[in-house]
């Protein structure tokens, strides 16, 4: 490998660039911000982390994990054109302003969002997939639970169903998958004495309270800051699309498929905001997902001097940013 490649980087410089982003993130990280979990099963975890300690025992794991899976999941699909360990960087520099200030519960939707993905994919086969495809919907079922918001991204299952050329009897089992955690959550508190449909209540009222997102995202960090950050982001974000755009014809069925996925799910991510009480720093971190999958492809269809450039300007900037809150 070439260290001066940012596709073909050690194994080595992408750890410690993910882990100098890690602690830039969670050295300056501000006290949570109010968490997004008005379910009773969210909220119930909220509590059980709400020792600053705690909060940093999920995070980094949360972090670690997701990065490596995201990384499994471009190497297995042939989604680059050589094996990258670009995506663990990457997602430490979209993800470290939202998870270094997130809750308990939107630690585990992350999470959560992202063992979907990597169930998800692995359902493009030609035989019956009903395991895979169970476990998928069951981590898309639970994230409700923890945030009425996170509904929304109940709309990326049959929009994936499609892409993945799932076949009618999969589509039932995916039903069933989506569908069971709600059930089971009610049975659970309806024993513990609450009204059978005190679940259902809770859900629909945070669902139907739609809002409009606030212009700023209410947090101890610079405004300044933040809305460099988020901007830095966003171009690089929509530079990805236009370029993913140009050469989609070109990709084979799977890769194709899987980042229509993503570009979906993206949207799907950043409905929660209008949903629930859910604010910006939530639907950013559950887009962190899908977004480094799309910016990682950018990154991989330009030349080698173009990709090395343009990687470490946006590790710079985002480092500088993330770093801004040490020194004020």
């Amino acid at each position: 490998m070439s260290r001066t490649d940012a596709i073909r980087q050690p194994l080595g410089i992408a750890l410690l660039t993910f882990a100098v982003l890690t602690v830039l993130s969670l050295s300056g990280a501000p006290s949570p911000v109010a968490p997004a979990a008005d379910m009773p099963l969210g909220a119930a975890i909220d509590r059980l982390f709400a020792a600053p300690a705690l909060l940093l025992a999920l995070r980094i794991p949360v972090l670690f994990l997701n990065a490596i899976l995201l990384s499994g999941l471009i190497a297995r699909y042939g989604l680059c054109t050589t094996r990258t360990y670009l995506p663990m960087p990457l997602y430490a520099a979209l993800s470290g302003l939202s998870l270094s200030a997130a809750s308990a519960s939107t630690l585990l939707a992350v999470l959560l969002v992202m063992l979907h993905v990597n169930r998800m994919t692995a359902c493009f086969r030609r035989s019956y997939q009903f395991e895979h495809l169970f476990i998928a919907a069951l981590y898309l079922g639970l994230l409700p639970m923890l945030s009425s918001s996170a509904t929304v991204l109940w709309i990326s299952l049959p929009v994936a169903l499609f892409l993945y050329r799932c076949t009618a009897r999969e589509a039932l089992v995916a039903l069933a998958g989506i569908v069971l955690p709600l059930l089971f959550c009610s049975a659970i508190w309806w024993g513990m004495g609450f009204p059978w449909n005190h679940i259902l209540q809770q859900w629909s009222g945070g669902l139907f309270s739609v809002h409009a997102p606030a212009l700023l995202p209410a947090c101890t960090l610079p405004d300044t800051a933040l809305l460099a950050l988020l901007a830095l982001h966003g171009t690089l974000l929509l530079l990805s699309l236009l370029r993913l755009g140009r050469t989609l014809p070109s990709l084979r069925p799977r890769s194709r498929s899987i980042y229509l996925h993503m570009v979906w799910l993206l949207l799907c991510c950043s409905a929660t905001l209008f949903f629930g009480t859910a604010d910006a720093r939530y639907a950013y971190a559950l887009s962190a997902v899908p977004a480094t999958v799309l910016i990682c492809s950018y990154f991989a269809f330009h030349g080698r001097r173009y990709a090395l450039t343009a990687y470490l300007l946006f590790l710079g900037a985002t480092a500088c940013l993330l770093a801004w809150p040490l020194f004020l």
